[in-house]
């Protein structure tokens, strides 16, 4: 079992983090007082500590000075609300990763599989597992979406970051007419205005509001409520 210690000044953030990693399996212990930091870790020995990099009470950046790493252990991640300066590199202060808060538990777990050699997509599974517990099945095919909407989302960062970015077409226009074509847009006449006047867009609304029907209006409004509490109507 993984020990996670969180140390963040957000008590809501600390709150959520906390009860995602304990559901997940993790053996999770937590301190928002930077005092007793130094007792939580002798007291926990975790492997994984995540930390605020630069609050009001808590300043990862000062308090990661004091723990003394052991076989590389406990790895760190800080967690940043506002740009650190230049010179807080992860180099200069040893650190395994950063987060930007407010945190994103598929992030954590992530990160965490990362610096731990975890299998993250079991990770990521156990906490859709959790997210579509009591929930109905309509509300679960919604979560199952986002969450491989989300997934998808990340596949694609990560091909972004990989510089796979996909095939490039070669364009089929020749030299000349690719000039000509930029020649003439030179060359054409310069618009007397950019866009619409103020006055004009709001004289068009009016006349569209003008025209509008009241009651269709209030049909589809009864249509879309109806439609919302049937997809989350308990089965």
């Amino acid at each position: 079992m993984l020990r996670v210690l969180l140390v963040l000044e957000d008590y809501g953030e600390l709150m959520f983090l906390q009860t995602v990693l304990k559901k997940i399996g993790f053996d999770v212990d937590s301190t928002q007082n930077p005092r007793k930091f130094s007792d939580s870790v002798l007291g926990m020995n975790p492997e994984v500590i995540v930390m605020t990099a630069s609050g009001k009470r808590i300043k990862g950046t000062e308090l990661i000075q004091s723990i003394k790493r052991v076989r590389g252990m406990p790895k760190v991640i800080l967690i940043k609300a506002t740009a650190l300066s230049t010179k807080e590199t992860l180099d200069s202060l040893e650190v395994e990763g950063w987060l930007d808060s407010p945190v994103r538990a598929p992030d954590l777990l992530a990160k965490i599989a990362e610096i731990m050699n975890l299998n993250n997509q079991l990770l990521q599974d156990k906490l859709l597992k959790m997210r579509m517990q009591d929930v109905t099945p309509d509300e679960a095919r919604v979560l199952k979406l986002d969450a491989d909407e989300e997934r998808a989302e990340s596949m694609h960062k990560a091909e972004q970051s990989s510089g796979n970015f996909g095939a490039l077409k070669a364009s089929t226009m020749s030299s000349a007419d690719r000039q000509n074509r930029f020649k003439k847009f030179i060359d054409a006449e310069k618009p007397a205005k950019h866009g619409f006047a103020l006055k004009e867009v709001q004289d068009q609304i009016k006349d569209l509001r003008k025209s509008e029907d009241p009651g269709a209006l209030e049909d589809l409004e009864r249509e879309r409520k109806a439609f919302v509490k049937h997809l989350f109507k308990k089965s």
